[in-house]
């Protein structure tokens, strides 16, 4: 019976798939990555700066943000801003830095 109400409290998070990309989001971008990097990193099989972390970490939060507030905006029926998909653009790029970063890095220590 608790499961029950616990499902009808739920219902509206589960049919909105803003809300569920965003879990998802914080789950395999934030939670597995970072701790992917902490594991490269602490076997010495990837060099990671600071800077390279902090601005994935800052795409990160950037891009968090922006899909729970659409999720959370859509479900309470309030409107979002205009910019939104050009500032969500901005944030998926900046994951470019760091990647491509660390890729580079992983070739070089490749061939080491």
């Amino acid at each position: 019976m608790i499961f029950g109400i616990v499902l009808n409290i739920f219902k509206p998070v589960f049919n909105n798939p803003d809300l569920i990309v965003s879990y998802l989001h914080l789950n395999f971008l934030g939670v597995i990555n970072l701790g992917l990097l902490s594991v490269l990193s602490s076997y010495k099989l990837l060099k990671v700066n600071k800077l390279s972390v902090l601005v994935y970490l800052l795409a990160f939060i950037v891009t968090e943000i922006l899909i729970a507030y659409k999720g959370l905006f859509l479900w309470l029926d309030f409107p979002f801003f205009d910019a939104y998909f050009l500032y969500l653009a901005i944030g998926s790029i900046l994951f470019l830095l760091p990647v491509s970063y660390w890729f580079v890095l992983s070739l070089k220590l490749k061939k080491e």
